[in-house]
């Protein structure tokens, strides 16, 4: 009764650590699912920051190449400016040679002249007079070496003047590459600008979406604490039920190994019972018991088992020779069939067979009881020579 109780007890145990092992079940399936949605929402947090901070440095990188631009711009502002200076500074200064050699061109074609009709008077001066008419050409000389010098300042008024134009062409040319350069670091810088509003922009709407994560990510965690909190109660509650159960099963042990037979000593008077104790379970016996053979030919013989203890299995048997005897064998397999008690079976003999008086045994091997038994019977044989051909 004690072993019956413990077992129903048992039972109920079982029954109720397996509904508390279902309930925690789903207890670590809704967790695993509470988060596997708070991983997803931690993800999206770490993937929204992720993109602020591009876009953080995005912004500063597009400020940076903007400020670049702009100083850039300025830059070549200033130098086209400064180059368009130095241009209309270099053109004033060749106008001002070019009319400096116009004077020294007018100058020089002054000076030819006169030294021309100093020459004449003095030409026209007669030699009583050599006096004036040395004095004469020798202002004639003066007046052609005043002309020649301004002719000369004149050429180098020019020469200075094509230096000048030539400044001034490659001032403008700077300039205007300047200028260029200006424009082009502007447009940059425009771009830039473009870029760092769009970039501004993002940023704002990365903001957003990091704030509105962290939120969702709050809020996650706040719903899964209670299931949290229900699942380490379920499990705490299996794993109760498992002691329980464990202890469940220590008593039905104990009540088992109490309810066991035990050995007692008990005397009971009864009537007097006669035990026989045989050798073999079954036994055989060849009839005859004794034969004749002749060298090359074959004697037929019976065999007969008694079964015992219920055995109808087949038996199979085989003739062993004693030492110093060959030639000797079953003629053919023999095997006593499934219930049956007789069979025939004969030895023949070669013409080389051992003649004289032989004790062979027939053996039959059976399993019984879980044992292996080897039944034998005596079969005492005279081989005889074979006849002598006349």
């Amino acid at each position: 009764e004690a072993a019956q109780q413990a077992a129903a007890d048992q039972k109920r145990i079982e029954e109720l650590a397996g509904e508390l092992n279902e309930t925690a079940k789903l207890a670590n399936e809704a967790v695993a699912q509470a988060e596997t949605v708070l991983a997803d929402a931690r993800h999206a947090v770490e993937e929204q920051g992720k993109t602020h901070f591009a876009a953080q440095q995005m912004r500063i990188h597009v400020d940076r190449r903007t400020k670049q631009m702009l100083a850039s711009a300025q830059q070549f502002n200033s130098a086209a400016e400064a180059a368009g200076k130095q241009a209309t500074a270099q053109l004033a200064q060749a106008r001002q040679s070019a009319q400096n050699a116009v004077q020294l061109k007018e100058s020089a074609d002054a000076a030819s002249k006169r030294a021309g009709e100093t020459t004449e008077a003095a030409a026209k001066i007669p030699a009583e007079q050599p006096q004036a008419k040395a004095a004469a050409e020798a202002e004639a000389e003066e007046s052609r070496k005043r002309a020649e010098q301004a002719r000369s300042l004149a050429e180098k008024g020019d020469a200075a003047r094509e230096l000048a134009e030539q400044a001034a062409g490659q001032s403008q040319e700077l300039a205007e590459a300047a200028k260029a350069a200006a424009d082009g670091a502007a447009r940059q810088g425009q771009d830039l600008a473009a870029k760092a509003a769009a970039a501004a922009e993002a940023l704002v709407t990365a903001e957003q979406a990091l704030a509105e994560g962290r939120t969702k990510l709050q809020q996650a965690e706040t719903d899964l604490k209670p299931t949290m909190e229900a699942a380490t109660k379920a499990k705490a509650e299996a794993n109760q039920a498992n002691e329980a159960k464990k202890g469940a099963d220590e008593h039905v042990a104990k009540a088992n190994e109490t309810s066991k037979p035990t050995d007692i000593k008990v005397s009971i008077p009864t009537v007097l019972v006669t035990l026989q104790i045989i050798e073999q379970p079954l036994s055989l016996k060849v009839d005859p018991a004794a034969a004749i053979v002749q060298a090359g030919g074959r004697v037929d013989l019976h065999v007969a088992v008694d079964r015992g203890f219920r055995f109808e299995e087949p038996i199979n048997l085989e003739l062993k020779l004693p030492e110093g005897a060959s030639g000797l064998a079953l003629a053919e397999a023999t095997t006593i069939d499934k219930g049956h008690r007789t069979s025939k079976f004969a030895v023949s003999a070669t013409d080389q067979a051992t003649v004289g008086v032989h004790e062979l045994s027939l053996h039959a091997k059976v399993r019984l009881f879980d044992r292996d038994f080897d039944i034998s019977a005596p079969v005492h044989l005279m081989v005889m020579p074979a006849p002598v051909a006349p």
